[in-house]
């Protein structure tokens, strides 16, 4: 089948299926004329939105790209590493970042966020609901790095941060 006028979604679409099948993926590159076929399995890909670093004996870095549901995960492993080294100030880096899932963005602040209200949701009939931590978390001092990019989730770990006095927001709004 010729997809060089499909999108991406149909395209992929063609190469979804049941995971552990194999699927035939041809490739004709510009200038070639012969075409390039890969047999693959299909499989879950799973994406890793969290990158960390230690900086100095005091400091460490966590970014994350995205808040899924792997973002936790991720944040919980820094953390255990960070905890082993005492380290206590953390930047965390959302930049760029779209946001992604409350579960998420909720999970993550309750790990550096002492208890207490995180975020308040409201629906659209008007019902609020409000979400909150209920751990008592090692003390840290944070710095949430934003941007004009941040957005949804990103927010409100950012927001939440700094209104239950966890640590600074830095960067442009």
């Amino acid at each position: 089948i010729d997809v060089s006028k499909s999108s991406v979604d149909e395209v992929s679409a063609l190469i979804r299926g049941q995971i552990g099948k194999p699927v035939k993926i041809g490739i004709k590159r510009e200038g070639k004329k012969e075409t390039l076929f890969f047999n693959v399995i299909r499989k879950t890909i799973t994406i890793n939105p969290v990158e960390w670093r230690v900086i100095d004996k005091k400091t460490a870095y966590i970014k994350i790209s995205e808040f899924n549901d792997n973002a936790s995960r991720g944040v919980k492993a820094a953390l255990a590493e960070f905890d082993k080294k005492n380290i206590s100030n953390i930047v965390f880096d959302v930049r760029d970042n779209p946001g992604g899932y409350l579960s998420s963005v909720l999970d993550i602040s309750s790990l550096v966020i002492s208890e207490g209200i995180i975020v308040y949701v409201k629906d659209s009939k008007g019902n609020i609901t409000s979400h909150s931590s209920f751990n008592s978390v090692v003390p840290r001092q944070l710095m949430v790095l934003v941007n004009k990019n941040s957005a949804s989730a990103s927010e409100i770990f950012a927001g939440a941060v700094q209104d239950r006095g966890a640590g600074k927001v830095v960067g442009t709004r």
